[in-house]
């Protein structure tokens, strides 16, 4: 058995990874944004005899926490979409118990909107993002912030919510400060829903909307026209970091070329407008991004072969796939 914590949204893309693997089950722990029940959750867990953590932290001041109650407990673990700060790194891949990361490219993420938005002819832009100290966050705001403004845009207010609740209120307080403002980026998808609902009470708001954080209900905004543009799939990673752990419980740990744990922080967010957002939510309805075969070449179960550069070349390929797929 895994444990994965803490965001339900990764259990639909793990599905297809426990058909191909057959025997694992994973267990799903969401701790709903409260850092602190997050150690207690896992000590549970780990108590009841979990073969490996999946781990994603929403704040990187908790990784050293995880990775010293794991090897406590002689639990391999494996972390997606956050990763520990820069610090923390070095104790962490010394730990016997580490077994690897994937992430996405947040930055670009950001980054990609920042150009789009440009391209769209929008001048100046807010951002409404999670609370600050969100890792995926925090590189979102940071590339589209400089992208945006290195080709001429301004970046006119970036408000923080402490938590998805608080969107609604704080998009309304934005909209009344700067009515003017040509777009609204959203870093994660509560944020943009939270930001279509404050709009459908205000007529008189007027804002091309951008996202981060796909899934088939914003996608179906994109086609109603409230949405301009979505980049996502960054929950894959989970899958894959998980089919990282099921390698190394199978005898085969995936190691870079240094001998170590990897890294594999090549994965590009998959862009959504609309002419592949029905594509997308078509995709997910039959079962999601990735497939049973797409798992089968990366479980040393299924294919004795799987080494380091098969993952790496996945990995980075990942986005192009999808958007084939959706197209």
């Amino acid at each position: 058995g895994l444990v994965s914590l803490p965001l339900d949204d990764i259990l639909d893309a793990l599905t297809p990874l426990e058909t191909a693997a057959g025997d694992v089950s994973i267990d799903l722990s969401n701790n709903e944004f409260k850092g602190d029940e997050v150690v207690t959750e896992l000590q549970n867990h780990l108590t009841c005899g979990a073969d490996g953590v999946l781990f994603l932290g929403m704040s990187q001041t908790i990784f050293p926490t995880v990775a010293q109650l794991c090897q406590n407990f002689e639990v391999p673990f494996v972390f997606h979409a956050n990763i520990p700060a820069d610090a923390d790194w070095p104790a962490i891949q010394e730990n016997a118990y580490y077994t690897g990361a994937v992430i996405s490219q947040e930055y670009a993420a950001g980054a990609a909107m920042g150009e789009l938005g440009l391209a769209d002819g929008n001048q100046t832009a807010i951002i409404s993002a999670a609370a600050l100290g969100d890792y995926v966050h925090d590189q979102r705001i940071a590339g589209f912030t400089d992208t945006f403004e290195a080709g001429g845009g301004e970046v006119v207010y970036v408000a923080h919510s402490a938590d998805p609740s608080a969107g609604v209120q704080k998009a309304n307080d934005f909209m009344t400060a700067y009515p003017d403002a040509d777009m609204i980026y959203c870093t994660g998808g509560d944020y943009l829903s939270a930001t279509i609902s404050a709009m459908s009470s205000r007529p008189e708001a007027d804002y091309k909307l951008y996202g981060s954080d796909m899934s088939p209900e914003t996608a179906q905004s994109i086609l109603n026209g409230d949405v301009t543009a979505l980049n996502g799939g960054q929950w894959i990673a989970g899958s894959l970091a998980a089919a990282l752990l099921i390698n190394r419980l199978d005898g085969h740990a995936i190691l870079d070329e240094n001998g170590q744990a990897p890294l594999f922080d090549n994965m590009n967010l998959v862009m959504l407008t609309k002419d592949n957002a029905q594509g997308f939510i078509n995709l997910m309805a039959e079962g999601g991004l990735l497939t049973e075969a797409d798992f089968d070449t990366l479980l040393y179960r299924n294919n004795p072969n799987v080494d380091y550069q098969s993952f790496y070349d996945f990995v980075g390929n990942v986005d192009e796939l999808i958007s084939e797929r959706i197209s």
